[in-house]
């Protein structure tokens, strides 16, 4: 079945060359980090998930949303700041409400443009970038396995996935060859730079 997915997946693979997603992946990550904003940031948090999507990787919401959640509320535990809330012994402050956000927004932002821009067919120049992309096809392989790990069947999950990967190491490689570039590739990594990049100096005037 060619889902969605699989016709943006292809889309990348047809169009975009991985080295220059991958150092898009870099120069934003520079603008991502040095936002001083929590409100921006979240948008680009947003803008990083929506480039994830449109060059064909899953995402799933729900874990986002939960990791989200769980790195705010652990940050909750030491108040600092203006009391927002009181509920016996336990005081919501503003302070510790927004640090956690933002710890949550910065951690889940770096994954959402790992996320995006690494890919397997991302071949870097030398013996230790060819290791880099080794390891990166590994980790793209097992996340796209995780569904084989399910609740009461760990075990039996991880064995499955290491067969299908000894599997997919039996059979060879073929030759990765680099899309030329085009017109809307070169705008859509244009976009990817801009637009977080824009948000950056935005909160900073």
């Amino acid at each position: 079945m060619n889902s969605g997915f699989e016709k943006r997946r292809l889309w990348r693979v047809r169009h975009l060359k991985s080295a220059d997603v991958f150092c898009t992946g870099l120069l934003v990550t520079g603008a991502f980090l040095l936002n001083p904003s929590t409100e921006l940031r979240f948008i680009q948090f947003l803008l990083f998930w929506f480039y994830a999507w449109i060059l064909g990787k899953k995402n799933n919401a729900l874990i986002t949303l939960v990791v989200m959640l769980g790195i705010t509320g652990f940050n909750l535990i030491t108040p600092y700041g203006k009391v927002l809330a009181e509920w016996g012994s336990f005081r919501l402050t503003h302070g510790a409400l927004m640090g956690g956000l933002r710890k949550a927004i910065t951690l889940e932002g770096l994954l959402m443009l790992s996320h995006a821009s690494i890919h397997p067919e991302l071949r870097l120049p030398g013996s230790f970038g060819a290791l880099l992309a080794d390891c990166f096809q590994v980790l793209e392989q097992i996340s796209s396995r995780k569904a084989l790990i399910k609740n009461g069947h760990i075990i039996e999950g991880i064995d499955a996935m290491l067969l299908e990967l000894s599997a997919d190491e039996a059979e060879s490689r073929p030759v990765s060859v680099e899309p030329p570039r085009t017109t809307k590739a070169v705008l859509l990594l244009l976009a990817a730079v801009v637009l977080p990049l824009a948000l950056t100096v935005s909160a900073y005037l």
